[in-house]
């Protein structure tokens, strides 16, 4: 695939458009063949060097107009046109509970610092399910995270630790 690479920080003179090898798709990911793309502001502000967590060399071009090609998500089939963040907030709109189970997974492995497991889902859906009630608030995300089973577990695991040793 072409790529426009962004090698280190700099000018425009830092951008090179490379040949790489097509990314696997990873569970949960989308292939997208690029029709066409573009750099928004804060790929800029990564190629001046404003993004000290970025490293480089760094593929650009989040800003894309493209068809998925394969796709390990059944919400996405292959075919769905994608057409950049638009697309995306289209999609969110569509369906809300989709993106909310996502966001709630991503709350809940932060919570947790650790990567979420096939057993976790069972709790992502009910959070979700129940952030609906209150039409899908950040905060009803944040408490259902953490008051649920696996977050509560780790923190009575790690109350020792918290009360300096003591048990």
């Amino acid at each position: 695939m072409r790529a426009a690479v962004c090698v280190r920080a700099g000018g425009p003179e830092v951008l090179e458009i490379r040949e790489l090898p097509v990314p696997e798709v990873r569970d949960g990911w989308s292939l997208v063949q690029v029709k066409g793309v573009g750099l928004n502001r804060s790929e800029l502000r990564t190629r001046q060097g404003h993004s000290p967590n970025v490293t480089f060399p760094r593929v650009l071009g989040i800003e894309c107009v493209g068809v998925v090609v394969t796709s390990t998500d059944p919400e996405v089939p292959d075919g769905t046109t994608v057409d950049g963040v638009e697309g995306v907030r289209r999609l969110v709109l569509r369906d809300p509970a989709l993106f909310v189970e996502a966001m709630t997974g991503k709350l809940l492995m932060y919570a947790l610092a650790r990567n979420i497991q096939y057993y976790d889902q069972p709790t992502i859906r009910v959070i979700a399910r129940e952030s609906a009630r209150q039409n899908y608030t950040f905060a009803s995300l944040v408490l259902g995270v953490v008051n649920s089973v696996p977050f509560q577990s780790r923190m009575a695991q790690r109350l020792p630790e918290r009360l300096g040793g003591v048990p």
